[in-house]
């Protein structure tokens, strides 16, 4: 068996749905996801405002419409505020598992039932989280997946999309491979992307893949030891998480640059939380009164790596203590 449809049977299984695809990265898979569902010009979407831009981009990409939905206190689509953004023109919905929380799938699964709404799940800082017992990415119509090399399994760059269609998967296959359509014609009906990933960069994956139970505790335990000194600036995660990075809100965007500044010039890989997508210029709308714009400000997040040594964090909670 090539390693590309080892990896497609591994990770299914893993997610526990019937089909996986892999593609060429998360923003590839997050693309095929809205093509296969067919979303087309004037479609809408709705998407969370607190996300990585790919998950919009991934609609703008295919010629649907991103409409934005703020977030709650736990940095995900708040699922109250959802209904009041479809239209007649709505087609499916986007949430983000951020930086490895689950969203509360329940109630965002009950309003694409109400809605009769596809669902894709962006759970590319999310590999092996649960919710309710149950895999993030195996909710939806089809959950996307990165293997970015900063992710928690990775193959430097990379991605996958998990659904229960058999359809679906067929779309994604073709849609990845230039939609030559199983006849290598050259005569496209439709189109097509090079998505597709390479062998090599499956087999580390696979490798990676037999390790995610360990990489995941080994996060945990790291996570832990950042708790005990900044606990009381983090967000909680509930039951199910998993530790993609470790992220915090201090009260003040000062206090926050302060630390990135201190963080970056000492090479330690610390990052500002996303921005409101209604922030970026392409996307412009009103931001200034919205949950992800306040937390966009205060917010940062520190590395968490599967080989991370105790004493990494150790040395990073010195600097921000100095600071806090």
């Amino acid at each position: 068996m090539e390693n590309y449809r080892e990896l497609e049977v591994k990770f299914a299984e893993y997610i526990e749905t019937k089909y996986c695809s892999v593609c060429s990265s998360g923003t590839a898979a997050l693309t095929l996801a809205v093509a296969a569902l067919g979303i087309h010009k004037g479609d809408e979407v709705i998407v969370p405002e607190f996300t990585m831009i790919a998950t919009a981009w991934a609609v703008t990409y295919c010629g649907g419409v991103p409409v934005f939905v703020d977030c709650g206190e736990d940095l995900n689509i708040n699922p109250d505020l959802i209904e009041e953004k479809i239209t007649d023109r709505t087609k499916a919905i986007i949430v983000t598992h951020i930086y490895g929380r689950p969203c509360n799938m329940l109630h965002i699964t009950e309003i694409c039932k109400k809605h009769n709404l596809y669902l894709i799940e962006d759970a590319c800082e999310a590999h092996g989280a649960l919710y309710q017992g149950k895999r993030v990415g195996s909710f939806g119509d089809i959950g996307c997946f990165s293997l970015y090399k900063n992710k928690i399994i990775s193959s430097e760059e990379g991605g996958l999309c998990v659904t229960n269609s058999e359809e679906l998967k067929n779309e994604m296959d073709d849609i990845k491979n230039m939609a030559f359509g199983g006849r290598h014609d050259y005569l496209h009906l439709r189109q097509g992307y090079n998505f597709r990933i390479t062998d090599m960069q499956s087999s580390v994956a696979l490798k990676q893949l037999s390790h995610i139970g360990r990489f995941i505790a080994h996060r945990k335990e790291m996570s832990k030891i950042y708790d005990r000194h900044l606990g009381r600036f983090s967000i909680p995660r509930p039951f199910g998480s998993v530790v993609w990075v470790y992220d915090f809100v201090v009260p003040s965007e000062n206090t926050r640059n302060l630390i990135l500044r201190h963080l970056l010039s000492r090479g330690i890989q610390a990052r500002p939380f996303f921005k409101p997508m209604s922030m970026q210029p392409q996307y412009l709308g009103e931001y200034k009164t919205l949950r992800a714009f306040d937390f966009s400000k205060r917010g940062l997040y520190l590395p968490v790596r599967n080989d991370m040594k105790k004493d990494e964090v150790e040395q990073i909670i010195k600097i921000i203590s100095k600071i806090l």
